[in-house]
């Protein structure tokens, strides 16, 4: 069963916009170890399960 999680980012605008995708998916992979493609390479932080 698949769950959408909506996350809200605070961007600082003077960052740029591969910078902003890179701390995107730096956050995602520490926070719900997803990979590039998407998947989960772990289960999820014990907080949303």
């Amino acid at each position: 069963m698949k769950k959408m999680v909506s996350i809200v980012f605070t961007i600082d605008e003077t960052l740029d916009e591969m910078e902003i995708i890179k701390n995107v998916k730096k956050f995602l992979k520490e926070e719900f170890l997803i990979d590039d493609l998407g998947h989960h390479v772990k289960p999820i932080n014990k907080r949303f399960r």
